[in-house]
């Protein structure tokens, strides 16, 4: 089971835009563009200026380096997911369905923005600011799957069992390797299909798995 992944907006249609905030979005928008054929680190910020049409000093006035504006997009797409997956757990369906279609989600999305999460995951190992965003990212999501699991566990809905931030912590760093491997080695839809799979069968057995709980 999957999910649809939320597009991305930057801003609210309906509330027209000051020149500034065009001029961020263009920057954004040409280094989209740029990264679906270059990877981060060939794409210059001359080229990149260039490409939204706008001068160096433009884009030194609203990001330090590239990494930041990676990040900048980033955070707009982790924002989205982390609210749409809220909405999937939330939903009054069977759990083990709901875990399913929220690991659908996240699947689709580091699929359907392949470039950016590259481009994320070289400026993390190559900026210091970047590593520490990524970093906090990652805590969120570990915050927010230790509370579900509590929740779930509170409710008579999972048994208990390990730790359960601990455990959060495990099955998000599964994600996070096992996406970033379906990446690099540009794996099919039928992989992703499998991944899914994989993934949707530790999570539920985790978490909700009763022969799993500590003696």
């Amino acid at each position: 089971m999957s999910a649809e992944v939320v597009p991305i907006q930057r801003r609210n249609p309906a509330r027209p835009q000051e020149r500034g905030d065009r001029r961020r979005d263009e920057l954004l928008g040409a280094l989209e563009r740029l990264l679906a054929t270059s990877s981060l680190s060939s794409i210059s910020i001359a080229e990149l200026a260039r490409e939204a049409g706008v001068g160096r000093s433009v884009f030194y006035f609203y990001f330090a380096n590239k990494q930041a504006a990676v990040f900048a997009m980033l955070e707009n797409l982790f924002v989205l997911q982390s609210e749409e997956i809220t909405r999937i757990l939330d939903q009054p369906s069977d759990r083990r369905e709901n875990v399913a279609a929220a690991l659908g989600q996240t699947v689709h999305l580091w699929r359907d923005h392949r470039p950016l999460m590259l481009a994320a995951l070289e400026a993390r190992a190559t900026d210091q600011e970047s590593s520490r965003a990524w970093e906090q990212w990652i805590e969120q999501y570990v915050g927010f799957l230790t509370e579900h699991i509590q929740a779930q566990r509170t409710a008579g809905l999972a048994p208990p069992g390990p730790d359960a931030e601990s455990l959060a912590r495990v099955l998000i760093a599964a994600n996070e390797r096992m996406l970033e491997r379906h990446l690099r080695r540009e794996e099919d839809e039928a992989a992703a299909v499998e991944l899914h799979r994989i993934l949707v069968h530790v999570w539920t057995r985790s978490i909700y798995d009763s022969t799993l709980e500590e003696s």
